[in-house]
């Protein structure tokens, strides 16, 4: 799934033209209710820079989540993650563009050849970074090849800095949209939000869906259950094991300190 979507986005950048029809540029997605928008905007990018960031990050994090999640799950979490950053986004422009009384919030900045500035999925990156982070925030961390290393709560600011500074700070709000909309899904959001198991094996089952089970590399719900399942037996096991052995050591222990009383005792006898 990562992969795709990072040939997605460079074949959109080849064909940048379409980025005015798909980016969410709040304007058209409010006054002219282009709501598609609020779920393609992430697949359209104006910056190759953009596609080799999210390549490095979703070869190291994303394939791990992808595995842990399973393919279809980290789909529907990319999907909703997307829809929810942009709805956000859009209050925001909308709330300031009300209170500095300019309507040029509600638009994106567009160059000579009529190509809209979008910065694809970088905020939704920005979220699964943030997200990663405050699950343990005080965790040393290293940013990119840099040796040094700092606490994996100011993990994400970092690189929101790096964003902003390819993106020349056209599209810092709606990069740090995704920043906010992680802290708010982690704090309030997160136990009505969780998208069932049940409801993914049925998706993958279903006649729409269950070619992608053919793909090479797809992760299936059942795969990782039958996995988890595996690696709890496999600790209960082991814990059996373990626990037998201390047994079997206490056993033994008791019986050599038998042994010596023993020993003391006919010593000591006249």
């Amino acid at each position: 799934m990562s992969l795709s979507t990072i040939t997605l986005c460079i074949i959109n950048f080849f064909f940048s033209k379409i980025s005015y029809i798909l980016s969410n540029v709040p304007s058209n997605t409010i006054f002219n209710f282009q709501i598609w928008r609020l779920f393609t905007t992430a697949l359209i990018t104006t910056n190759i820079i953009n596609v080799f960031l999210g390549l490095i990050f979703w070869t190291r994090e994303g394939s791990s989540l992808e595995t842990r999640l399973g393919t279809m799950k980290y789909i529907m979490i990319f999907i909703r993650n997307t829809f929810l950053i942009e709805v956000l986004y859009t209050l925001i422009i909308s709330v300031i563009s009300l209170i500095l009384k300019n309507k040029n919030f509600l638009s994106k900045k567009m160059n000579d050849k009529g190509v809209v500035s979008n910065c694809g999925f970088l905020p939704v990156i920005m979220c699964e970074i943030t997200l990663l982070c405050i699950c343990n925030p005080n965790t040393k961390v290293k940013f990119l090849s840099i040796p040094w290393e700092f606490k994996a709560k100011y993990y994400p600011f970092i690189w929101f800095l790096v964003f902003c500074l390819v993106n020349n700070y056209h599209n810092d709000i709606e990069i740090f949209t995704g920043i906010i909309y992680a802290f708010i899904y982690q704090h309030l959001l997160r136990r009505y939000l969780n998208i069932p198991d049940s409801l993914i094996e049925k998706m993958e089952n279903n006649c729409c869906f269950n070619w992608m089970l053919k793909i090479t590399g797809f992760v299936s719900v059942s795969h990782i259950t039958n996995k988890f399942m595996d690696e709890k037996m496999n600790q209960r096991i082991s814990g059996q094991i373990l626990n037998i052995n201390k047994a079997n050591e206490r056993k033994k222990a008791q019986i050599s300190a038998n042994s010596g009383e023993r020993t003391v005792k006919i010593s000591t006898t006249p």
